[in-house]
């Protein structure tokens, strides 16, 4: 169980990382891209405590993998593999091993596939059941919900599912549930067209709706749940979320 300190030190994080959620929801990549550099590499890190250190360098690294994914369209898959081994490698805290093994799920089940080096089954229960591992959240299962649903394991995905039902106490969190209630029943063929418009109705942001007709949507169309009538409202939803983006930038020739 992780202890209040965890909770103090992830809160400041968000604190300092809240301009660059708000490049990203933009859609500001590249200027989010300049900020996570700024603060992975501020002086001002060598007065920090080794917990917080640590901790935010797992998560800053991550961070400016992600950021440069969505700046670019592809993996930086050089950086993917190298920062992969050095999560392997335990830390001095046990808050920062904590970290290291959220971090590590995380880069594994979003860019292994496209970098040669997939999270195996295996390796996700290996990663899951580590004592250094302190707490599984809503950080842990919402990344464990893409992987397995485009590599069909339904296992992960129902414990996913099982975890967002019983906790609510997080942000965006019907849009997560509706997404995992959707993944895991594509997954188990029971999913209605319900299912479907239910979660379209939540997409509010330009990189949730690319996902969406990346990975979700394929399997809908294999399932006849899909029509004109969701064509509209998705392209409307991607219409007003490109709108948000134009307002907050200031650009209006987007």
């Amino acid at each position: 169980m992780l202890d209040r300190r965890y909770q103090e030190i992830t809160q400041e994080i968000r604190g300092e990382t809240l301009h660059v959620f708000d490049l990203y929801a933009r859609g500001d990549f590249n200027e989010a891209c300049t900020e996570v550099e700024k603060l992975l590499y501020s002086q001002s890190q060598q007065e920090m405590p080794a917990e917080k250190l640590e901790i935010l360098r797992c998560y800053l690294r991550f961070l400016l993998l992600f950021m440069k994914f969505e700046r670019d369209g592809q993996w930086d898959c050089r950086s993917v593999r190298s920062l992969s081994l050095e999560l392997e490698i335990p830390l001095a805290t046990p808050l920062g091993n904590h970290e290291r093994l959220l971090t590590l799920l995380q880069l594994k089940t979003n860019a292994g596939d496209d970098c040669d080096c997939p999270l195996s089954l295996d390796e996700f229960h290996r990663i899951i059941n580590d004592p250094q591992l302190l707490e599984r959240g809503p950080e842990l299962w919402l990344a464990v919900c893409r992987w397995a649903y485009v590599n069909g394991y339904t296992e992960p995905l129902e414990r996913a599912y099982e975890y967002l039902t019983v906790h609510r106490d997080f942000s965006m969190h019907q849009e997560s549930w509706r997404r995992v209630n959707l993944m895991l029943k594509l997954l188990r063929g029971t999913a209605t067209r319900l299912d479907v418009s239910m979660y379209v109705d939540s997409l509010q942001m330009v990189p949730q709706i690319m996902e969406f007709r990346e990975d979700i949507l394929p399997g809908i169309r294999e399932r006849f749940l899909w029509d004109e009538s969701m064509e509209q409202k998705m392209l409307r939803m991607l219409v007003m979320a490109r709108e948000k983006e134009k307002h907050f930038s200031g650009d209006k020739d987007l």
